[in-house]
């Protein structure tokens, strides 16, 4: 009976915390999401990521209106050990910035989530550090950075 109710524990415990997500208001080791929020419309904050990510210097690849996402065109990092690409969603005047990376010798097409690693090479820790860079550019009234597990 015992043993019974610690695996209904696991199972409960698990079944609840999935996907939920750890949130700080300063990077934290493993974080993988930047929220900012703002006071613009969804359209207008649209407008404004776009803008923004120009002037930074990304390139878009994707535009979808009906899910409002945008993702940018694959960098190869300045020693060309792996390329990244930023998913960007905007809803509820919110914008979730996350990225993916790939290691240019992998095989196949295996995907990474970036994440704030204090232990990584220099270029990894560059990736997010031009995340915060371009949320910091979005003015937002209130910015967090999160721990999105997915399973």
């Amino acid at each position: 009976m015992k043993n019974f109710a610690i695996i209904l524990f696991f199972v409960l415990f698990k079944a609840f915390t999935y996907g939920q997500a750890n949130e700080k208001k300063y990077p934290f080791p493993k974080c993988n999401q930047i929220v900012v929020t703002t006071s613009l419309s969804d359209e207008e904050l649209y407008q404004k990521i776009g803008k923004t990510l120009i002037e930074k210097g990304f390139f878009i690849d994707n535009v979808n209106k009906d899910f409002q996402t945008i993702t940018t065109t694959s960098y190869i990092t300045p020693k060309a050990s792996f390329s990244y690409f930023l998913n960007i969603r905007i809803e509820n005047q919110q914008v979730f910035i996350s990225g993916l990376y790939a290691y240019n010798r992998s095989i196949g097409n295996a995907h990474f989530r970036i994440d704030y690693s204090l232990g990584s090479s220099k270029d990894y820790r560059s990736i997010f550090t031009k995340m915060i860079d371009f949320a910091t550019a979005l003015e937002g009234n209130t910015t967090v950075y999160r721990q999105v597990v997915l399973d």
